[in-house]
């Protein structure tokens, strides 16, 4: 499992950390109304930030926060309150389970990402909203104020053994299941004797690497596909659950500075739990820390061998909107009061149960939604007139760093949807041959499954907010995105 540079070379950089304010008694976002009411601990949450510049002036910054994922107000009162232009902010989110939530505006997610509060139920929770986003612009100005020159690379290696597919029969249903551990394929080096489930997952870890060429901090963003949720539902206080660790292990490798961050990739149907191991027993500081450590062992290594160049690197940012329209109404099926194996919210758990959709049947015109069972009707009925719905619209960004492109995704990309949107922009965009998805970035808007995936109905289809066409929605954005003005 060698590393692989797909970009490399000169330009600015600057890098920051910023504490996050952490209140008592909010509920941690991500195992939602069935989760906990989260107090300060021992570990603090950070918004890191890394900005950039090329030799052109091209500009564009990437902020990792230790939060669930951002939401749309989030990442507005982000762009407006640091002066950065929305299309050139990638907000991502580390999706850690265990920090506070309550900072959606959109109702549907605003009242069921997370416990209740009364102040954050009909309403949004605008202070908290600008609390947050004040500590995140200051790490978002302060990188900017610390540009500098150095060298900065794309580089990729694997890391598996550590994170497993916890939902193989809908994977399996996709053609590329046949293929994934075939040469050209993700798996393609998965080592002898892991568990089929190990290799069913994109064990690329992504790395954003630089390195001054005078003083100053290196810097490491990197982005790996499994979930943040290694301590379970259990968990008491705040923390940055794996990511954290992987975090830890980049600083301890490279004591003379480094300001690591580590984001997520195609970890929807990704899980840290052993496999065969069922809603979590293993959950806990002792599984967090070991996916943490090894995957901030390969960031450490990828920062470690960043080769030198002196050649300008070039930057490119594209950004718009994923906006589904009448034509694709969002819905949601019963499998989402489950929850899945991470964190059971037991809401009639005995009746409940992934796959369920509906019986057998012919697919009556225009129903984007089928086979899922809504569950629309039950929650209508507890919440009529509060106009229940997510975001009217969602942020999508492309970030192309040399011949490498990274496209967000606002929300949780399965395995094979990654795949299928990452080749179709290395068969669409001129210019780029290789290509990466950061997760969880500028909004969240539930899951993105391959068509294959949706009629299994499992929590990830479930959650796929706008039907069978929601990952062709999310292609079409990414690919079609408004050319930049110049700086």
């Amino acid at each position: 499992m060698t590393i692989t540079w797909h970009a490399n070379g000169t330009m600015e950089y600057g890098t920051s950390e910023a504490p996050l304010p952490q209140p008592d008694a909010y509920g941690m976002a991500g195992y939602s109304m069935g989760g906990k009411m989260g107090r300060v601990g021992g570990h603090t949450l950070y918004a890191r930030s890394l900005a950039l510049r090329d030799s052109a002036g091209e500009e564009a910054v990437v902020c990792i926060v230790d939060l669930m994922c951002p939401s749309l107000a989030l990442f507005e009162a982000v762009a407006a309150k640091s002066g950065v232009a929305k299309e050139r902010l990638i907000l991502a989110g580390t999706h850690t389970h265990t920090a506070p939530g309550h900072y959606y505006a959109d109702s549907f997610y605003r009242v069921f990402a997370q416990p209740v509060r009364p102040d954050s139920l009909l309403k949004t929770n605008v202070a908290w909203i600008d609390e947050l986003a004040d500590a995140i612009v200051k790490g978002v100005k302060a990188a900017r104020t610390a540009l500098r020159p150095g060298v900065v690379g794309v580089g990729q290696k694997d890391c598996f053994g550590h994170a497993r597919n916890r939902s193989e029969p809908p994977f399996e249903a996709n053609p590329e299941a046949l293929t994934w551990a075939s040469a050209g394929s993700p798996a393609a080096v998965a080592p002898a004797g892991l568990d089929a489930s190990q290799k069913r997952l994109d064990p690329r870890v992504t790395c954003i690497a630089a390195r001054p060429t005078g003083a100053g901090d290196a810097a490491a963003f990197a982005f790996y596909a499994c979930h943040a949720t290694a301590l379970g539902p259990k968990q008491e206080t705040y923390h940055r659950d794996w990511p954290g660790y992987a975090v830890g292990a980049v600083e301890t490798a490279h004591p003379g500075g480094v300001v690591a961050a580590l984001g997520l990739g195609c970890a929807g149907d990704v899980t840290p739990l052993p496999p065969g191991e069922e809603e979590g027993p293993a959950q806990g500081e002792v599984l967090a820390q070991a996916v943490g450590t090894a995957v901030g062992g390969v960031v450490a290594e990828l920062l470690t061998n960043l080769p030198a160049s002196t050649t300008p690197l070039m930057l490119k940012i594209a950004a718009g909107a994923l906006i589904p329209g009448p034509a694709h109404p969002w819905d949601v099926g019963y499998p989402i009061l489950f929850g899945a194996e991470d964190g059971r919210t037991e809401i009639l758990g005995s009746v409940l149960r992934e796959g369920m959709r509906k019986r057998p049947g012919t697919q009556p015109p225009g129903d984007t939604q089928w086979p899922k069972r809504s569950v629309l009707p039950l929650l209508q009925r507890f919440l009529r007139g509060v106009g229940l719905a997510p975001s009217p619209w969602h942020p999508v960004h492309r970030l192309q760093l040399g011949t490498h492109v990274f496209l967000t995704v606002p929300g949780e990309p399965t395995t094979v949807a990654g795949r299928r949107v990452e080749l179709a922009a290395l068969a669409a965009l001129a210019g780029v041959s290789s290509a990466s998805l950061i997760g969880y970035a500028g909004d969240y808007a539930g899951y993105y499954t391959t068509p294959e995936e949706y009629q299994h109905q499992h929590y990830e289809g479930a959650h796929t907010l706008y039907g069978e066409p929601t990952l062709a929605l999310l292609r079409d954005a990414l690919l079609n995105l408004p050319p930049m003005p110049p700086p």
